[in-house]
């Protein structure tokens, strides 16, 4: 019996090397409380296998010193040039060190003429804002598909860099809702408003990304140019704790339900939650106590409300 329980252990370890992430295929252990049990110790094996082993001190040094010789090397071309002439591999990542390091354009047609691959350097360079890698890049071959002009777009509008936006577009990015809600998310006032100079669209979810990130700014801008609302913004706004921004959008006009109260409780922000019961915001006070974990917002919820915990229920 212990032989076949083995057999059927190995045959599911097997089993996990083409199921691909652990988690897939859940219908399986629902055949039999033999496959669920073989599905449990095989998926527990699985993550022990995932785990990052500890590495050595004097390993984990050597690591940092060699990131940080590259680094060097990359913002260097006479150094990179050296480097390549002693044998140093051409990497199809230099590329990116260079942009990350601030490297010069000499220094990334160094790597290119020595061998090095394209790799993801227009990711790289849309971070850094190298508009002279990028245009390089494109005059020297490489394929800008849309796929990669979306990935540079979003990167821009992450880091707040019209410039490379611009350039995204002009290679073939779809600007997209998306885009404005990132913005907006980010609190890029300025990508926002190019985005809809473009006619990009937006809806409510653009003011909601706005108040989750406590971005007053943007907010007040999207809404005076027409973006809606909805009590979305108003619970986000909570959610992160964002009091001011709250007290705003309700002066203004925003709707707001028992979410505002639930997310300022989940988030443990008893002056909005206080705040806004003040103002008569609606609220169910269990659900509220359920979400928190902040023993001062417990003890308001239980305070001001007729609600009674379980534990302290008479039966």
């Amino acid at each position: 019996m212990e032989q076949q329980q083995q057999l059927g252990a190995d045959a599911w370890a097997r089993v996990f090397e083409f199921l691909g992430p652990a988690g897939r295929f859940l219908q399986l252990p629902s055949v039999s409380r033999e496959w669920r049990a073989l599905y449990a110790a095989a998926l527990n094996d699985h993550h022990q296998q995932q785990q990052p082993q500890p590495q050595p001190q004097q390993q984990q040094q050597q690591q940092q010193h060699a990131s940080t010789a590259i680094h060097l090397m990359a913002a260097s071309a006479p150094l990179l040039r050296w480097a390549f002439a002693n044998g140093c591999p051409k990497s199809r990542h230099m590329l990116g060190h260079i942009a990350n390091a601030g490297g010069s354009l000499d220094a990334a047609k160094c790597a290119r003429a020595a061998g090095c691959g394209w790799g993801e350097v227009i990711l790289h360079a849309a971070m850094r804002v190298r508009l002279d890698m990028l245009e390089w890049a494109c005059a020297g071959g490489y394929l800008v598909t849309p796929a990669i002009a979306n990935m540079a777009a979003t990167t821009a509008i992450m880091h707040g860099h019209i410039a490379v936006l611009k350039w995204a577009r002009g290679n073939g990015a779809m600007l997209t809702q998306f885009h404005c809600d990132f913005a907006a998310m980010h609190g890029h006032l300025a990508c926002l408003q190019w985005l809809r100079a473009e006619g990009t669209d937006w809806d409510a979810t653009t003011c909601t990304l706005a108040a989750r990130g406590g971005h007053l700014a943007t907010l007040q801008w999207a809404r005076a140019n027409g973006a809606p609302w909805n009590a979305h913004t108003c619970a986000q706004a909570a959610g992160g704790g964002h009091l001011e921004l709250l007290q705003w959008a309700r002066l203004n006009g925003a709707p707001w339900d028992a979410h505002t109260c639930l997310d300022a409780s989940r988030g443990g922000h008893l002056y909005v939650l206080k705040w806004a019961r003040e103002q008569g915001c609606p609220w169910v006070p269990g659900q509220c106590l359920a979400a928190t974990t902040s023993a001062e917002v417990r003890e308001y919820i239980v305070a001001t409300s007729d609600y009674v915990p379980l534990a302290h229920q008479v039966p």
